[in-house]
């Protein structure tokens, strides 16, 4: 079983999974990954100093692998 993801990692996937991911089904997983997080930024669901997800935890809710 995972480990259950610690409160700023659930706030942090909260609020990316608010904003829309991306459309373009051409793009390579880390540019999705980019583009999401930029979206998130943009918008304001992520502010300066809020916490921002592990690469871990990017990599298990998009299905790519950690380096």
């Amino acid at each position: 079983m995972p480990p259950r993801p610690t409160p700023a990692e659930s706030a942090a996937r909260k609020s990316l999974l608010q904003i829309a991911t991306a459309l373009d089904e051409d793009l390579q997983p880390y540019e999705r990954i980019a583009a999401d997080l930029r979206g998130a930024i943009d918008s304001g669901s992520l502010s300066p100093g809020d916490p921002r997800p592990t690469e871990k935890a990017l990599a298990g809710w998009y299905g790519v692998a950690a380096r």
